[in-house]
C-alpha cells in the first residue's frame, strides 16, 4: 500500500502561499529578532548627544567630573575673597587698635594733674586743658567701641573664611575620591588610628584636602597591594649523582682523578 499523501498542486501551492503570509504579516517576527541600538542620547551642558552605547557611562563620569571642576573653581574663588576680607578685617583692626593706644597714650599726661591747685594758679589754663582732658576721653570711648567692632568684624570674616575653606576642601573630596561622605570619612578616621597613630580629634581637625587624599592613596595602595606568587624562575633541581645515586665502588672512571689515585694508593698498600 502507498503510505504517501499525494496532495494536489493546488494546495501544495496554498499552504505555501499561506506560510509566507503569516511571516510577511506577522513584523513581530522581525522585531523580535531587531538588534538592540548601538547608539544612545545623553544630555550634557543642556544639549543632546549622540553618543555610542558603550561610551555612555564614560561621557557621563566626565560630565560629572567637569562639573565638579566648575563648582570646585567657584568655590575657590570664594575662599580668595574671602581671604581678602580676612586680611582687610586684620588690618582695620590693627588701625583701630593703634588709635585707642593713641588717646591711651595722650590721656597719660592727665593723670597726675591736681585740677583743683591748676585752677587755683592759672584758671584759664586749667579750664582749657579740662576741656582737651573731656575731648580726648571722648574720643578714647569712640577708638575703643571701633577697636571693639574691628574685632568682631575680623572674627566673623575668619569663621566665614574658615566654613568656606571647609567647603572649598569638602567639594575637592567630592570629586577626586568617589563615594565621599560620612561612611568614607569614618573608614578613613579609623584607617589612620590603625596605620599611622592618629587620634580621633586630630583627624577631625585636619582641614587640607590634600592629607585626606593622601591617606585614601594609602589606604586603596594597601588593598591593592599584591602578594608576591612563588614562581620557579629561580629554583635549580638538585644535583643528581651519576649512576643513579649509587656510590661508587672500587675504581671507576667515573671518579675524579684525585679520588681515584687514593683508592688506587689503598689498593696498593692492602696487597
Amino acid at each position: 500500500m502507498d503510505t504517501e499523501t499525494n496532495l494536489p498542486e493546488a494546495e501544495v501551492e496554498e499552504v505555501t502561499d499561506t506560510t509566507e503570509v503569516e511571516t510577511e504579516d506577522n513584523p513581530e517576527l522581525e522585531e523580535s529578532e531587531a538588534v538592540e541600538p548601538e547608539t544612545v542620547e545623553i544630555e550634557l551642558g543642556g544639549k543632546t548627544y549622540t553618543v555610542p552605547a558603550e561610551l555612555k557611562d564614560s561621557f557621563l563620569m566626565q560630565s560629572d567630573y567637569t562639573r565638579k571642576t566648575q563648582e570646585l573653581a567657584a568655590t575657590r574663588q570664594e575662599l580668595d575673597e574671602a581671604k581678602a576680607r580676612v586680611q582687610q578685617a586684620g588690618e582695620a583692626e590693627v588701625t583701630a587698635r593703634a588709635k585707642v593706644l593713641a588717646y591711651e597714650g595722650a590721656l597719660q599726661g592727665y593723670q597726675d594733674v591736681d585740677w583743683d591747685a591748676l585752677e587755683v594758679q592759672d584758671p584759664a589754663s586749667a579750664q582749657h586743658h579740662f576741656r582737651k582732658y573731656m575731648q580726648l576721653t571722648k574720643e578714647l570711648e569712640g577708638a575703643r567701641n571701633e577697636y571693639q567692632s574691628a574685632v568682631h568684624q575680623r572674627t566673623f570674616e575668619t569663621q566665614q573664611e574658615a566654613a568656606t575653606r571647609i567647603e572649598q576642601g569638602l567639594a575637592e573630596l567630592q570629586r577626586d575620591i568617589p563615594g565621599w561622605g560620612p561612611e568614607k570619612a569614618e573608614e578613613l578616621m579609623a584607617f589612620g588610628a590603625k596605620q599611622f597613630g592618629f587620634d580621633r580629634q586630630f583627624m577631625e581637625s585636619i582641614v587640607d584636602p590634600k592629607l585626606v587624599k593622601l591617606m585614601n592613596y594609602a589606604l586603596v595602595a594597601q588593598r591593592t597591594a599584591k602578594k608576591p606568587v612563588a614562581t620557579t624562575d629561580n629554583i635549580k633541581p638538585a644535583s643528581k649523582v651519576k649512576g643513579g645515586g649509587q656510590p661508587i665502588a672500587g675504581l671507576d672512571d667515573r671518579l675524579s682523578a684525585e679520588e681515584w689515585a687514593r683508592r688506587r694508593d689503598a689498593q696498593l698498600r692492602s696487597k
